[in-house]
């Protein structure tokens, strides 16, 4: 699986060499690291928040077998969409955990779902996200 993390340079630097915290980031699910499917949603994001265009995406490589080791849930849309405005209307965007390794949504804070999240929130899904199993690459 690739996964694909927007960010600032100095952050990437920091991530690609095995930095990622999953209890420092919140989003639409609440406190994880992201990651999504998509290289230019990666870019948009990070230039939308840090204003740079180079080297501030980090690509994540991990091996399948090792997500099919992993406490995955998978949402769609509506269900989604449902627990960003519950979350959202709780104020836990940052603190919010599903007691899982990882879950898998569409992102649904726009108009139009147009690609995939992935939200890591255990340890174990840091330990592999940092560890050498996987690839890390700044793009």
């Amino acid at each position: 699986m690739i996964g694909f993390h927007g960010t600032s340079a100095t952050i990437a630097s920091q991530l690609q060499n095995g930095a990622v915290d999953v209890t420092t980031g919140g989003g639409e699910l609440g406190r994880g690291f992201y990651t999504g499917q998509y290289l230019w949603a990666a870019k948009s994001w990070a230039f939308g928040r840090y204003a740079e265009r180079q080297k501030n995406v980090v690509e994540f490589d991990i091996p399948d077998p090792e997500i099919n080791r992993l406490h995955v849930e998978i949402r769609d849309g509506a269900s989604a969409t449902l627990i960003r405005s519950n979350l959202r209307r709780s104020r836990t965007t940052r603190t919010h955990l599903f007691g899982c390794d990882m879950m898998w949504t569409p992102i649904v804070g726009k108009e139009t779902i147009t690609c995939d999240q992935h939200k890591w929130e255990s340890d174990i899904s840091q330990a592999l996200l940092n560890g050498p199993k996987v690839v890390r690459k700044i793009i």
